[in-house]
């Protein structure tokens, strides 16, 4: 497996300047509910030009379709948000997407998994979205049996 790099553009460094300062505000002031908090703040991600997202919502899985106009690569990345399993959803995580929909000129598939921590169902949820989605994995940092890290992204 080789890596590949997705260089920062010169204007990303400004951009990260004005994020921190966002979060810095957004986190000083926020109140209420800590999982609507979080998911707040997390879907207030932007979202990046010539990207798409669709719902799937079927008896076996579900998540959002993040996909760039034009992909000019083989495989799609999967991406298991973050919340440690007891915050976030898929939906709100489609802005972080589509950034990466936009780099790396895949599509993304953000699963959305119940907050739970039974590792049982995160796996189950895993192999059901291979088996519905028809993807084979060409290339990946780590096994669907070890996921436990949140907010990972692994190219199929």
């Amino acid at each position: 497996m080789s890596a590949v790099t997705f260089p920062l553009a010169a204007d990303d460094h400004d951009r990260e300047r004005e994020l921190r300062a966002q979060f810095a505000q957004f986190w000083s002031t926020a109140t209420g509910d800590p999982r609507t908090v979080y998911d707040t703040f997390i879907s207030a991600r932007p979202f990046a030009e010539g990207v798409s997202s669709e719902q799937v919502e079927t008896a076996s899985v579900r998540g959002w379709w993040v996909r760039p106009s034009v992909a000019e690569h083989d495989g799609v990345i999967l991406y298991l948000h973050g919340g440690g399993f007891v915050a976030g959803s898929a939906k709100a995580y489609r802005g972080l997407a589509s950034q990466l929909a936009a780099r790396t000129r895949r599509p993304v598939f953000v699963l959305d998994y119940r907050w739970h921590r039974r590792r049982r169902c995160r796996l189950r949820r895993m192999r059901s979205w291979r088996r519905t989605s028809g993807c084979a994995p060409t290339a990946a940092s780590g096994s669907p049996s070890s996921v436990t890290l949140p907010g990972a992204a692994y190219l199929w």
